[in-house]
C-alpha cells in the first residue's frame, strides 16, 4: 500500500544523490540532467538500485531553478542593474 520496502542488497544510485545535491546548490540544469539520467538507470536496473525519490526531487528542483534562472535573465530589470553596475550609469 505504501510502496515496497528496500530489497536487501539494494544500492542507491549515485547519480540520483548527485542530482539532488547539485539541484539544491543552484546548479539547476546539471541537476536536471543528472536526475533524468539516474531515473533511466534506476528504471533499467529492475529493482537492484534505489533512489527514485531523490532522482525525481532532483529533476523537480532542477527544473524550477532552471526556469527561475531563465526568467531572471529575460527580465529587463536584471539587465538594467547589470549595466548600471558594470558601466556606472
Amino acid at each position: 500500500m505504501y510502496g515496497q520496502a528496500p530489497v536487501a542488497g539494494q544500492s542507491t544510485n549515485g547519480l540520483a544523490i548527485a542530482a539532488l545535491v547539485t539541484s539544491l546548490v543552484c546548479c539547476g540544469p546539471i541537476g536536471l540532467v543528472l536526475g533524468l539520467v539516474s531515473l533511466n538507470q534506476i528504471n533499467a536496473s529492475q529493482g537492484r538500485q534505489g533512489g527514485k525519490g531523490m532522482a525525481i526531487a532532483g529533476i523537480a528542483i532542477g527544473a524550477v531553478t532552471t526556469l527561475f534562472g531563465v526568467f531572471l535573465l529575460l527580465s529587463p530589470d536584471f539587465w538594467y542593474g547589470f549595466n548600471e553596475a558594470y558601466y556606472g550609469y
